[in-house]
């Protein structure tokens, strides 16, 4: 495993080669504050108390439609007493006053519970408590609480946890700014003692992502009417009970808005989900039952696995019929790059009814001809066609997909040595539903690090790559180098799409982009016609980095890159001042790395 500090440089060098000088000194600045502060890759913390300080009181403008009530559902079974009164004052404390708490008490042994919630019950006539006779668990607890509610909202609050003051006003904020709004979610973060710590900056709606873990977590503000059209609560998915409810809800509401501010705080103790998902297996389980039951009824034939880490899943699509997938593999010379990729592809790939289309830009080794016969002899699905003009990779590309015959196209760059068995299988499964456009595989450099899961648009004041040089095996930003998640782009080095969604969106750019950026624009044109766009950790790759095209660091390409960067900030203009909607306005766009934004910070 090459040290960190190798890793920075590296990563450093491909910033100056990318981005320019400038960008370059903001990386070595950022590395100098993060190693006065001790910051490692996975540590997320750095700079958050200073966070808390400047925004965790802050308030969004406006003000509230009406005066709705909030139904606040708290299943309680023996907690402890301090962390319950500690719940029950953060939801007094709020600077909504309009709500009403619902205490079920899941038949608790302790002789303490009862006296307990007879006091906060008399202590404040918006607190109604119910006794259940029987311990019935807390799927059908939450549901009994459910048949209290009075409320137009429905939210959830688990016994030990604590509400930001401001918590239900922001929610019903965003609601009356949205009022197609059926589900918002909130950020979040642990409280571990009195120390808040690991706070989870979301994305915004992100389909996929639920479908490989409850990233929505908490506050989660539900209509009463949504809640009730999913049908509620079901029995049998404890410890899941809420992302049961969630995924069922997702596919019925209008709208689901993120609300970016922390306003839940997910106290950290042991046993807890918070701590160790792996100590309720159970409950894993049950996650696992309520996603294949969903995925089911919208697709038959699809099913769910346990993902690699506790909590989290793997959606397996299928696929209607075998249709032909095209690969279009754009080269000059490099025959040694020709034999390893091709080699990889029909070796790991896992689908057998593909075509690869190598498109052969001014080869000049007579050993490149040679190869290519050796290849076209060897299997009938390879086959190559001659793009004589000066290098232009999108009109590489768009040459191999016009003289493709598939019904799926995937780019694939000659540097690549595809890894994971199933890798092609793997992308077709996304690439074939109806909503997704660009899907895109997990890319890593020879020496076992990232170079690409998924694309922020904005880093570097154009587009970076989040983790660039993490190891492979962590679990990245809250699991997200490990599962599917919805991103604004993917890299044309392993990208694949429709065929008929890749012409409605015109293709590659070759005017604008020629050389850089022709992807990310590509991604967000796809975007912009209503699809969304994934990356997944099942089709995975080893890229050895622009060994066909040469240094980015010659004058002439650091000119032609800058131009393209201006073109791309020009056309792009309101979707970079807006923010990438799969990354938080909190975190940086001066390194990969998921750190809270220094800027904010103060450090």
């Amino acid at each position: 495993m090459p040290g960190r500090t190798g890793i920075f440089w590296r990563h450093a060098l491909d910033v100056l080669k990318r981005q320019g000088p400038g960008a370059l000194a903001r990386q070595v600045l950022g590395k100098l504050r993060r190693l006065a502060g001790r910051y490692s890759p996975g540590e997320y913390d750095f700079g958050y108390d200073r966070w808390r300080a400047l925004h965790g009181a802050e308030t969004g403008p406006g003000e509230v439609a009406g005066e709705p009530l909030v139904s606040i559902l708290l299943p309680v079974y023996d907690t402890d007493e301090t962390l319950l009164r500690d719940a029950v004052e953060s939801i007094r404390a709020q600077t909504w006053g309009h709500w009403e708490l619902c205490i079920v008490d899941d038949a608790s042994p302790s002789s303490r519970i009862r006296p307990l919630l007879t006091e906060l019950q008399a202590s404040d006539p918006r607190i109604r408590v119910r006794h259940l006779p029987d311990n019935v668990g807390i799927g059908a607890a939450s549901a009994a609480a459910l048949e209290m509610a009075g409320g137009e909202w429905i939210a959830l609050l688990d016994h030990d946890d604590r509400l930001a003051p401001q918590a239900l006003r922001e929610m019903l904020l965003t609601a009356s700014a949205h009022p197609d709004a059926d589900l918002l979610y909130s950020d979040e973060d642990k409280l571990a003692g009195a120390k808040y710590h690991s706070p989870f900056f979301k994305p915004d709606w992100s389909p996929e992502l639920l479908d490989c873990q409850n990233y929505l977590g908490h506050l989660l503000l539900i209509r009463r009417s949504l809640v009730d059209a999913a049908g509620g609560f079901r029995p049998g998915f404890d410890g899941a009970q809420d992302y049961d409810l969630v995924l069922r809800a997702t596919r019925l509401a209008r709208e689901v808005r993120h609300v970016p501010r922390v306003l839940y705080h997910w106290r950290q103790l042991p046993g807890s989900t918070a701590l160790l998902f792996g100590e309720k297996d159970y409950a894993w389980e049950a996650g696992r039952r309520a996603l294949e039951g969903c995925l089911k009824d919208a697709c038959p034939g699809a099913r769910a696995e346990k993902g690699v880490l506790p909590g989290t899943y793997r959606p397996v699509y299928p696929v209607s019929g075998e249709p032909l997938v095209s690969v279009i593999l754009p080269f000059r010379d490099k025959p040694e790059l020709l034999d390893r990729c091709l080699t990889a592809l029909f070796a790991n790939g896992g689908w057998e009814n593909l075509e690869v289309v190598g498109v052969n830009n001014q080869s000049a080794n007579p050993a490149t001809r040679e190869r290519m016969d050796l290849w076209r002899n060897r299997d009938a699905r390879i086959r190559f066609v001659d793009h004589d003009e000066p290098f232009n990779f999108a009109a590489v590309c768009n040459h191999g997909a016009a003289e493709a015959r598939g019904d799926y196209l995937l780019f694939l760059n000659n540097d690549v040595e595809i890894q994971a068995k199933g890798s092609v299988e793997a992308l077709l499964r996304y690439a074939a539903r109806p909503e997704i456009g660009a899907v895109g595989g997990r890319l890593g450099y020879p020496d076992g690090t990232i170079q690409h899961a998924g694309i922020v648009v904005g880093i570097g004041g154009s587009a970076g790559h989040p983790f660039k040089g993490f190891p492979a095996d962590v679990p990245g930003y809250f699991c997200r180098l490990q599962v599917a998640s919805n991103v604004s782009a993917v890299t044309a080095a392993m990208l694949m799409v429709a065929r008929d969604k890749f012409n409605d969106a015109g293709g590659f750019d070759a005017d604008r982009f020629a050389i850089a950026l022709n992807d990310v624009d590509f991604c967000l044109t796809l975007g912009n016609a209503g699809y969304r766009n994934v990356v997944i950790p099942w089709a995975t790759g080893v890229h050895f980095e622009s060994a066909t095209r040469g240094s980015d660091l010659d004058a002439e390409n650091r000119q032609r890159l800058a131009a393209e960067t201006t073109r791309f900030r020009e056309k792009w203009a309101t979707f970079l001042e807006a923010g990438d909607p799969f990354y938080h306005p909190a975190l940086t766009l001066e390194s990969e790395d998921y750190r809270i934004a220094q800027s904010d910070a103060g450090v």
